[in-house]
């Protein structure tokens, strides 16, 4: 059941939804299989773009030696 106040929007991947509005968004994955499958094909595209291992370990190299440089 939706709140007036709810706040949801819809992007390709996911849904962008207030708190007020997560029960009703888990409630339509729940009763959408069709949704379901393509919202988690494209978020499994999305992770597989944007989160690559490689760039993962070379980020967190990046911050460790910024916040705890190694001394000379």
């Amino acid at each position: 059941m939706s709140q007036p106040d709810c706040n949801v929007g819809f992007a390709e991947d996911a849904f962008v939804i207030s708190c007020t509005a997560a029960c009703d968004a888990f409630d339509k994955l729940y009763r959408d299989p069709e949704l379901r499958q393509r919202i988690g094909e494209a978020a499994r595209k999305r992770i597989g773009t944007n989160f690559r291992n490689e760039d993962t370990v070379r980020k967190t190299i990046a911050l460790y030696e910024e916040i705890a440089p190694i001394p000379d």
